[in-house]
């Protein structure tokens, strides 16, 4: 039924409300290229997080066990990763703000 997902965009697109309703996204995501497009969407989202989350961890010296956590919940659940890796940045920085260590950027 590809023209069914076709028949649910356009119903969506000429709705008053700005976010289609959710009969009309499942009827979307009812086919399996549609699935498989958000899927994709989902996945690029989770590695370009990660990626930056594996970066900026390396470049602020938050310890090898707590990166992998945070990477794990990147690809697991996305937004949880990022929070893990936030607050446990937060935590390394404030402790060697108390112990006056100083960590030099790294070139690259």
């Amino acid at each position: 039924m590809p023209g069914a997902s076709l028949d649910a965009v356009k119903a969506a697109l000429a709705s008053a409300h700005p976010l289609p309703s959710v009969p009309a996204f499942a009827a979307v995501l009812a086919t399996p290229g549609a699935t498989a497009a958000a899927w994709l969407h989902l996945l690029t989202l989770d590695f370009v997080q990660a990626a930056w989350v594996a970066r900026d961890a390396a470049r602020e010296g938050v310890p090898r066990r707590a990166r992998a956590v945070a990477l794990a919940l990147c690809f697991m659940a996305g937004p949880l990763g990022l929070l893990a890796h936030l607050a446990m940045r937060a935590i390394v920085q404030r402790s060697r703000r108390r112990s006056g260590i100083v960590i030099l950027p790294t070139a690259g």
